[in-house]
């Protein structure tokens, strides 16, 4: 039979959990397929990555994320030469913009075309909340509507996110499917390589053995909410002492995080630790993780700290209620609260066999393996359920040829 061929769109590779979903998308599958990735920006050290696995870069110069109609109508003319030199059997859109783009121009270049690609496009969480204004918020809900109608399958990361966009009247249930963003979950030699780095990681931070190090792994946005995360530090640094607050990663806010925490008193208490490239051993170096999102289409951080073993307290928004299971694998609190953030942290700071129960159910809820006896949030799980999709829409589309 012979190969299919995917062509992947996105606007940029940049440090996320989209990019990795991207990258591992287009680089992993089995032989019977042929990938090629399209984005806007190439520097990154993902796309590294990609070229360091021998899959094919396509450029796109016009494609970004910002709203320019200028530049939208370049980098839509750019898709479409793309679409006609790779004649894909499936176009495979990432996000809004790129969704919104590539998914019409797919359209168009199906217009007449005796070979029709299937469309299918994964949001990567939605954006009806958390990142813009009331008009730019019913703008996006009305473009994602209209697009739906001409995509033939739509990937939602958790079923959060699919409830979510369902009810925000984008595609019809029948439309959508689930597919966790999978996670390359280490070996046991890794493993053991990532415990023993935190525990140096410990060391360096001073922490006492029955001290305590609370924190997070996140970009410093505003949708990753970790401004609630530092406003809970001055109630729970009085209550424990001995405790830790680090916060690992970087971005826009951190100089606005930074003073927060100044102003708030704390500063001494929270260490910032900036961009780390070995983040999972800082992760495993907490014995709390939290993630106070705004919004979150399934949380790839929570699934490490789960495999990790660590406990967890995070928002209840959009898909991360997949990952954290309320009251055994750790606790769902609401978003922009940092009192109940706190009150969260506390009664797991306050018991240390509570944190192993919850941190030994995290681990089992990761690893527990899906209809394909793969652990439900590998990478190797969304490899093989990317297949499946992909040759149940090549196959609906041939017949719908005939």
């Amino acid at each position: 039979m012979d190969k299919i061929k995917v062509l992947h769109i996105v606007t940029r590779l940049e440090a996320g959990g989209s990019a990795v979903n991207v990258v591992a998308s287009a680089r992993g599958l089995g032989p019977r397929f042929e990938s090629a990735l399209l984005c806007g920006v190439l520097e990154s050290g993902a796309s590294r990555e990609v070229r360091a696995d021998g899959a094919r870069l396509i450029a796109a110069p016009h494609l970004r994320r910002s709203v320019n109609p200028a530049a939208d109508v370049m980098a839509f003319c750019e898709l479409l030469s793309a679409l006609r030199k790779e004649t894909p059997d499936i176009v495979h859109t990432h996000t809004s913009k790129a969704g919104l783009l590539g998914r019409w121009a797919a359209f168009v270049h199906n217009l007449g075309n005796p070979r029709p690609c299937a469309i299918a496009h994964t949001p990567h969480g939605h954006v009806f909340y958390g990142y813009f204004g009331p008009w730019q918020t019913w703008l996006f809900r009305m473009l994602e509507r209209w697009t739906g109608r001409i995509t033939g399958r739509l990937i939602a990361l958790s079923q959060g996110e699919l409830q979510e966009s369902l009810a925000a009247g984008v595609g019809r249930p029948e439309q959508w499917t689930i597919i966790p963003s999978g996670v390359d979950l280490p070996s046991e030699a890794e493993l053991a390589r990532i415990m023993a780095a935190g525990r140096g990681i410990r060391s360096r931070l001073n922490l006492a053995e029955d001290g305590l190090a609370i924190g997070t792994v996140a970009r410093l946005e505003p949708v990753k909410g970790v401004e609630y995360l530092v406003r809970a530090t001055p109630a729970l640094a009085a209550e424990f002492s001995r405790a830790k607050f680090v916060i690992v990663g970087d971005g826009s806010e951190r100089p606005r995080l930074t003073r927060l925490a100044d102003e708030l008193g704390v500063a001494d208490r929270i260490v910032f630790a900036g961009h780390q490239d070995d983040a999972l051993a800082w992760m495993s170096a907490l014995d709390i993780f939290v993630q106070p999102s705004l919004n979150e289409g399934l949380g790839r951080t929570l699934i490490e700290a789960g495999f990790l073993g660590i406990p967890a307290v995070a928002s209840a928004v959009c898909g991360i209620s997949d990952v954290v299971l309320e009251g055994r694998t750790g606790y769902l609190v609401a978003p922009h609260d940092a009192t109940q953030l706190a009150q969260a942290v506390r009664r797991l700071a306050g018991d240390r066999r509570l944190r192993q129960g919850f941190g030994a159910a995290a681990k089992a809820h990761v690893l527990c393996p899906d209809t394909n006896g793969l652990p439900r949030f590998s990478e190797a799980a969304m490899l093989r359920k990317l297949e499946q999709l992909y040759i149940s829409l090549v196959k609906d589309s041939r017949h719908d040829d005939r």
